[in-house]
């Protein structure tokens, strides 16, 4: 359901007069509507683990069009992408051309005729540890 910027617009400054507080800009309006937006898409996370918690019941697993954890999901979907990243001089980077990265989901590194292998995501403590083994040192088979 897409609603009209101008009319959300409208409606929050006749707020603001009618409760005296002055008049909104559309420059801070656009950075209020930004920063509520994010706020909002941040929300479908905390939503998410919320239901994920929730031990399921024999009606919820009935319910097609009630099924929170699935409508969760479908909001968050709209914004999952999935991008090539290029691997040149020893390291992968991001093309200009792709979005900017809010959150990242599973990363997947594909050996050229292999399949897909999921890459281990370690804080920079973790990967200087890993790094002074032989044994637990990264490889195409288990990339981090």
């Amino acid at each position: 359901m897409a609603i009209n910027v101008n009319t959300v617009y409208t409606t929050v400054l006749s707020i603001l007069n009618k409760e005296q507080r002055g008049y909104m800009t559309p420059d801070e309006f656009n950075k209020v509507g930004t920063q509520v937006q994010l706020e909002i898409f941040e929300k479908y996370f905390e939503d998410l683990n919320q239901q994920l918690r929730v031990p399921l019941q024999a009606a919820q697993m009935d319910a097609e069009y009630a099924d929170r954890i699935k409508t969760t999901e479908e909001k968050i979907s709209i914004f999952e992408t999935s991008n090539d990243l290029t691997y040149a001089a020893g390291s992968f980077s991001m093309s200009a051309a792709n979005p900017a990265i809010h959150r990242i989901g599973t990363l997947q590194y594909e050996p050229y005729g292999s399949l897909p292998v999921e890459i281990q995501r370690l804080t920079q403590k973790e990967y200087n540890l890993v790094q002074r083994s032989k044994l637990t040192a990264p490889t195409k088979q288990w990339p981090v």
